[in-house]
């Protein structure tokens, strides 16, 4: 109850509210979600992550999420692991907003020095720095439809 006033009052502050949260459905992420305008949702290549996704949108309908409010993510993506994006899709039934590609030279020396790689001039030319340009694009895109959607109603 006190994460969904917390929420309230940051709408009235701030035109976006980014929750990162955990990776299985606890009162916080439920919360978060029942009062989310769009979801974006990272998933990883590997079977375990990809069935408990598939799990979680069988549910989404039950939670009242509308399937058009989610945009999902491949993170981490590498051709090695050998699950294309399109098989993710096709088990998903629904179309990756974006593949963020694994890059470990741009991305773990920034988690350790706390520094986004998106502020790296010499990160912005390479796939991972476009690919997050991508989902930026696929966000606030899905956000301008939500709020043409909301203005006709």
């Amino acid at each position: 109850w006190q994460f969904n006033q917390v929420i309230k009052y940051l709408r009235g502050l701030f035109p976006y509210i980014i929750i990162d949260t955990a990776h299985h459905l606890t009162d916080i992420t439920l919360a978060a979600l029942d009062t989310c305008d769009l979801a974006v949702i990272l998933v990883t290549q590997d079977i375990p992550a990809l069935a408990r996704l598939r799990q979680f949108l069988d549910l989404a309908p039950a939670l009242e999420l509308d399937s058009s409010n989610i945009l999902l993510v491949v993170n981490a993506y590498t051709k090695s692991i050998g699950i294309a994006p399109e098989q993710i899709e096709q088990v998903l039934k629904q179309k990756m907003a974006a593949v963020i590609p694994q890059d470990k030279a741009a991305a773990i020396p920034a988690m350790n020095r706390g520094s986004p790689f998106m502020l790296q001039e010499e990160i912005l030319s390479r796939p991972i720095a476009q690919s997050i340009h991508e989902l930026k694009d696929a966000i606030l895109q899905r956000l301008d439809q939500l709020d043409k959607s909301a203005t006709e109603e």
